[in-house]
């Protein structure tokens, strides 16, 4: 894999991710689900936009930072949340969590985590933002919300269309499931790939065990290998449980 400093753009590293990751895994952060037409309609929709260019003007001082809930922050972004992030790199959402506070932007860390709430909130500073998927045992979801709290995160981002389950066909045929199946193919896979097999899962290994989800409820807390699925509840109204602010995704 090139050094990160060799990518030069979202492309660039597109592509070293796809040459580092089993495939399972880079198409799990890669693709949307069902036909991905809502993805490629997001897509679109950004290469819509344009810039209009403003000449003789002084730009020496140029400033992004804006006022998000009444905190500035360096520049107009946040780290979205992602599943699984800590699987991409060893200690993985504590490199993201990291990066944004030194960028001065929040990060927002995935109820789908390797990582747990506690940890980030010790080792990351910064702005942390939590995104909050309900679970069926509300008693679980309102210990989130509190955990997420006391870490010292500032706002929730709940996640509203989870009601019904996510498709990814190509993650039924690579083996990369809720739980993960252990097959000849993404076995393989892993072989093909030693420097994140070393790098990555034989740490985690050597070091805390198998990876496994540590936000999750006690059903799905388990590793990778015997973790349940989670059905989430087909009713939600949480938006009056919140932390300091509250956010719908």
């Amino acid at each position: 894999m090139p050094s990160l400093a060799k990518c030069l753009n979202v492309s660039d590293l597109r592509a070293a991710a796809k040459r580092k990751l089993p495939r399972g895994l880079f198409e799990y952060i890669d693709r949307g689900v069902e036909d991905e037409i809502s993805m490629r309609g997001n897509i679109a929709a950004f290469d819509d936009i344009l810039l209009q260019p403003r000449v003789v003007r002084d730009v020496a001082q140029r400033n992004l930072t804006v006022d998000l809930f009444g905190v500035q922050s360096r520049l107009p972004m946040v780290v979205a949340p992602t599943g699984s992030a800590g699987l991409l790199w060893f200690d993985g959402e504590i490199a993201l969590a990291q990066a944004a506070r030194d960028f001065g932007i929040p990060f927002t860390l995935s109820t789908g985590s390797i990582t747990s709430i506690e940890r980030i909130g010790a080792e990351a500073g910064g702005r942390l933002w939590f995104q909050l998927y309900v679970v069926p045992e509300w008693s679980h979801t309102e210990k989130l919300i509190g955990r997420a709290k006391a870490a010292g995160f500032e706002a929730l981002v709940v996640t509203v269309d989870s009601i019904t389950d996510t498709n990814r066909e190509y993650n039924e045929r690579n083996g990369f499931t809720v739980p993960m199946r252990m097959t000849r193919q993404n076995v393989l896979d892993c072989a093909l790939h030693p420097s994140w097999s070393f790098s990555v899962l034989l740490r985690y290994i050597a070091t805390t065990g198998m990876p496994r989800f540590s936000n999750m409820p006690t059903s799905a807390e388990a590793t990778l290998s015997s973790a349940k699925k989670v059905v989430f509840p087909k009713s939600q109204s949480i938006t009056d449980r919140c932390t300091k602010y509250c956010l719908v995704r």
